[in-house]
């Protein structure tokens, strides 16, 4: 079943919310009060540290900081937190983006953690068994207490009950809540949260809150859901009075980190012709702009990128045949240094392509448009 990924990230919220609700606990409300305050402190760019995140075990954290894996689950590796947070992260990320499906969704996990000697890899190693051979939640538990991995379990425990049966959300609540622990109320919401980024909100309907507080509960998380996907996609939020100016396709905090490198000059303008005129050379991907470069017949570097459903085969072959492409980023200085030793590598091809791009490089591309436009709308009236 397809579902957007801003239904993935409601889905996500509610379903931690809705899983804490059905562990019967007074202070739910408080701490989803809690969750939205620091998701609204995300979105402003706060960042918690190495000492505030401290202050609590890494199993609540997973539920408290759930709106900062889903908007930065892209560098949360760059954060001083927890391994089993990073984790924890790296299963939301590999959901939500349809990376692995829950069959194999821990052994993607224990294949990038191979070296690991943490806590919960060592628990998903005897999860992933123990859903193989189909034994129950009970056994687990057993097994997890013999082995002394029982404390600090309720992340392995919350994915157990989600991969058994991850179409059934009613069914992993109610494995879930059979669980006699202290915290089976984190594990309920950690369960609730797998479940919702799988199935999205959608599979949620039968639980909706009949009580009005919950109703108002559930419209400040869908908020917060939506305002986390805009960050994440790369959407300037902005106040209802104000007009849409500019649109990212780039992670917000990415574009801060590229603002910080020393000796580059991030370009803020919508015209960037004016600074392809003067750049000697250009390094990119997959971009269109390579095609406007390429109309002054200037040197280009790109990173070889693999064939996938979005690339189109004559444009990775135009892209060899008119830049020197590397693989790594470690080859990028010999790639300049090649290019400015001999700028007219590659000219005759790039003057080949330019002639498929462009009709014409005399730069009166619009006053032909508006030549062409005009008699369209001279022939349609006489119509």
């Amino acid at each position: 079943m397809f579902y957007s990924l801003k239904s993935r990230f409601q889905g996500c919220l509610i379903g931690a919310y809705l899983g804490l609700k059905l562990a019967d606990n007074e202070q739910v409300e408080e701490i989803f009060n809690q969750i939205i305050e620091i998701g609204n402190k995300f979105l402003l760019g706060f960042i918690p540290n190495k000492n505030e995140l401290a202050l609590k075990p890494n199993h609540e954290l997973a539920l408290l900081f759930l709106p900062l894996i889903l908007s930065f689950h892209d560098i949360l590796n760059e954060l001083e937190i927890p391994e089993n947070l990073l984790i924890w992260s790296e299963i939301i990320s590999l959901i939500c983006r349809k990376k692995v499906t829950p069959e194999n969704l821990i052994e993607e996990i224990l294949t990038n953690h191979k070296s690991s000697e943490n806590l919960l890899i060592k628990q998903l190693k005897i999860v992933e068994n123990f859903v193989k051979t189909g034994k129950s939640l009970q056994e687990l538990i057993r097994e997890l207490t013999k082995q002394k991995y029982l404390e600090n379990a309720e992340l392995a425990l919350a994915i157990y009950c989600f991969i058994c049966t991850p179409e059934d959300v009613k069914l992993s609540l109610k494995r879930a809540k059979i669980i006699s622990n202290a915290q089976k109320q984190v594990i309920l919401g950690l369960t609730g949260a797998l479940l919702g980024i799988y199935n999205s909100d959608q599979d949620f309907s039968y639980f909706w809150p009949k009580k009005r507080e919950d109703d108002i509960m559930i419209e400040k998380i869908k908020l917060l859901a939506n305002n986390l996907f805009s960050q994440w996609s790369g959407v300037y939020q902005m106040k209802h009075n104000q007009q849409l100016n500019l649109i990212n396709v780039t992670n917000i905090n990415l574009i801060n980190k590229l603002k910080s490198i020393k000796k580059a000059f991030f370009i803020e303008d919508f015209n960037v012709t004016p600074y392809i005129m003067i750049a000697d050379i250009l390094v990119g991907d997959y971009s269109s702009l390579i095609g406007e470069f390429c109309a002054f017949n200037k040197p280009i570097i790109t990173f070889k990128v693999s064939p996938s459903k979005r690339t189109i085969p004559e444009i990775l072959e135009i892209l060899a045949n008119i830049s020197i492409q590397i693989d790594h980023f470690d080859q990028i200085f010999d790639a300049i240094k090649k290019c400015i030793e001999n700028p007219n590598d590659k000219f005759e091809e790039r003057e080949k392509t330019n002639k498929i791009l462009f009709y014409s490089l005399d730069g009166k591309a619009g006053f032909r448009a508006a030549q062409i436009i005009n008699q369209f709308l001279d022939s349609s009236a006489k119509v």
